[in-house]
């Protein structure tokens, strides 16, 4: 499977007034991935906590880290012939990841 076509990491998340950023560290620019504006729910009409914010920009920025984890996982398990359904969902999550 080749790499998909994504801004590499690291990332981090910094607090930019009220609102939480996934940033893209480089010598002489930040690179902004995606900031956390408030977002209505499609269920009710109240907003996400910043806790949640936060919880989500994290998650986001961890994404390059964990994407690189699952194909190591998948590399490995292709190597020992493992075929267990945990192989079957880290091979469908990179498969998501290229779509």
């Amino acid at each position: 499977m080749s790499d998909a076509n994504f801004t590499q990491g690291p990332w981090c998340v910094e607090q930019r007034a009220k609102q939480w950023a996934v940033v893209r560290k480089m010598a002489s620019i930040d690179i902004t991935i995606a900031i956390g504006a408030p977002i209505r729910s499609l269920r009710r009409e109240e907003m996400i906590s910043t806790g949640e914010e936060s919880a989500n920009a994290r998650l986001i920025a961890a994404a390059p880290d964990l994407y690189a984890v699952v194909r190591e996982y998948v590399s490995w398990c292709d190597r020992n012939g493992v075929t267990a359904p945990p192989s079957h969902r880290a091979r469908a999550a990179l498969t998501k990841a290229h779509k």
